[in-house]
């Protein structure tokens, strides 16, 4: 039996399996709460539903038709999105149709369609595509099919990419852009020149949909750079990559007056431009209060709501072992740079969200080296490991779905926000919006 599920017919039947069950999985719940919308989730599509029906880049007008929002920028009387605004170009495409077709019909859409529309076509898709792509890309690092389709469902369900996979906030669809780019440069052997161009442009379509992971995709460059055999494809990963960036200019000039002008320079509240105003953006440097709390406080840990992440860090020893030594270090120095960050940014908690979202483009880097992790265990029948990473994943899985399901959006005041939001939520039977309900 293993060894017929073993040919590429067969994995690309479990590689389809995954991919439904991510799309079915990530688009059955739909979080709309029109009475608390979510500032990060909201400000990014009144940005997208200016741009796709008005061809315009202020939110003025969506704010007195849908509602106030605070995550917001103020230039010359105008407000704007504060944030990155790749995310909110890639919806203007879905909208601009969607908008198109209501007026075909002569009907109005509601916002909630909207922003079903602009979370499943630019989030929930790609997650869902990504986890196919995943499961492709670890048959190196851990052969036995099975397994590695165990370690897609875990990362699916068990870690932030299942909370985020869900939302309209940049920081998933970054991750699958960033790692993406990684697979494209790392194996860049086959069709160098395609993979170097679709590589480069997915690292800068990353680094404006969430800045952070500008740092880590500038060393994916620069490491694939040197330890590729073909060095001149590398070329146009920079060609391909401006594409994204001059966009980007492009908006802040039209925005702003400058290319250089970020909305986090005209930020509307006080409090977050008091935030951003130190370090760079608001990351500065490490301090142990923002490491504990993002990887072990109850509020926000990583440990906390995925401990299976563990078996990640514990798999760069077995990574190294195998002989994955330049992609160990490559995903080490990955990793390495999303823990700095969330544990020095000045606002670690991250406002009302399930997990330490800014670790969201981290997770499918760890997959890597977990995947080692059970390769090994496999190999050597460590069967108290597995049974610590079963029990390890079974918890993850548990507290993330938990978590995500009914309302992913913690409050920030709450010391155990799984204890006193989401086990009372579902204790009460509160649920958001789904084919059941």
């Amino acid at each position: 039996m293993v060894k017929i599920f073993g040919d590429m017919k067969n994995e690309r039947a479990l590689a389809i399996l995954l991919f439904a069950w991510s799309l079915f999985s990530y688009s059955y719940f739909f979080h709309f709460h029109d009475r608390w919308p979510n500032p990060n989730e909201t400000t990014r599509l009144y940005s997208s539903i200016s741009m796709a029906e008005a061809g315009e880049f202020f939110i003025d007008k969506q704010i007195a038709r849908y509602g106030v929002i605070w995550d917001r920028a103020e230039y010359k009387g105008r407000l704007y999105s504060d944030k990155a605004p790749g995310l909110s170009l890639m919806a203007v495409i879905p909208l601009a149709a969607l908008n198109k077709v209501s007026s075909l019909f002569g009907y109005e859409t509601s916002f909630a369609l909207k922003h079903w529309i602009a979370r499943f076509f630019c989030v929930i898709l790609p997650s869902a595509l990504f986890s196919s792509l995943l499961f492709i890309y670890l048959r190196r690092f851990l052969t036995d099919p099975f397994h590695r389709a165990g370690l897609i469902f875990i990362y699916t369900t068990g870690t932030l990419a299942c909370t985020f996979s869900t939302l309209f906030f940049g920081h998933q669809t970054a991750a699958v852009l960033l790692f993406t780019a990684f697979v494209m440069l790392e194996e860049g052997t086959k069709r160098p020149w395609l993979r170097a161009g679709i590589g480069g442009f997915l690292l800068g379509l990353a680094a404006i949909t969430e800045y952070p992971t500008i740092i880590a995709g500038f060393a994916i460059f620069v490491f694939c750079f040197i330890v590729r055999k073909q060095r001149a494809p590398m070329v146009l990963t920079v060609a391909a990559g401006l594409i994204p960036v001059f966009a980007w200019l492009a908006y802040n000039k039209a925005c702003f007056d400058s290319p250089f002008s970020l909305g986090y320079s005209h930020l509307d509240n006080p409090s977050f431009a008091a935030i951003h105003k130190s370090g760079l953006l608001g990351v500065g440097f490490p301090n142990l209060t923002a490491f504990a709390g993002s990887i072990f406080d109850a509020k926000r840990g990583l440990l906390f709501f995925s401990p299976v992440c563990i078996f990640g860090f514990i798999g760069f020893f077995h990574l190294w072992k195998a002989g994955w030594r330049q992609v160990a270090i490559i995903t080490g120095i990955v990793c390495l740079v999303f823990l700095w960050i969330a544990s020095s940014f000045g606002y670690w908690i991250g406002g009302d969200v399930v997990g330490p979202r800014h670790l969201t483009p981290l997770i499918p880097f760890l997959m890597i080296p977990m995947a080692a992790f059970l390769e090994s265990a496999g190999r050597t029948q460590a069967k108290t490991g597995m049974v610590f990473f079963t029990a390890a994943a079974a918890i993850s899985i548990g507290m993330t779905a938990t978590s995500s399901i009914p309302f992913p959006f913690f409050f920030t005041p709450l010391i155990n926000p799984f204890r006193d939001m989401a086990l009372a939520l579902w204790s009460d039977g509160i649920f958001p919006y789904n084919p059941g309900r």
